[in-house]
């Protein structure tokens, strides 16, 4: 299975702001919610991303590359298939993902991969019926 490591580094800058905050796991859906939060503007927004900003979500990061599903979420990676779990590391401990705990964390493996297939099945649902948008009425 290839390895890869995509990082994009982000700042948010403001002058008379004091952003001593390591986001942590960061994607780029999450973006747009941040800087709407940051700028206050209250308006109905669609996105598979949160608000940075809010200490209560969740920092998770989803990837597709070569068949696999990678989700990045807490301390661990998970790579799903599409059918199954292949790969569960320790990311904090395990930068590398040379140790497979797949078998040895089978509770955690579970929610992880329960948690990745919600979001596959909501986007290729939203994706089929052209609702990856806010519908305004």
């Amino acid at each position: 299975m290839e390895k890869t490591n995509i990082q994009i580094p982000i700042f948010f800058y403001h002058p008379l702001a004091n952003f001593n905050k390591k986001m942590g796991t960061m994607q780029q859906p999450d973006i747009m919610p941040t800087i709407f939060s940051y700028l206050n503007i209250d308006e109905p927004l669609f996105s598979y991303g949160n608000n940075r900003f809010d200490d209560t979500s969740t920092c998770y990061s989803v990837s597709y590359s070569s068949g696999i599903y990678q989700l990045v979420s807490d301390d661990f990676v998970l790579h799903f298939n599409g059918e199954k779990s292949v790969g569960f590391y320790n990311i904090k401990n395990d930068i590398l993902l040379e140790n497979n705990l797949i078998y040895a964390l089978p509770e955690e493996v579970a929610f992880h991969e329960q948690k990745v297939k919600a979001i596959i099945q909501s986007f290729m649902t939203r994706l089929h019926k052209n609702q990856l948008f806010i519908n305004k009425k």
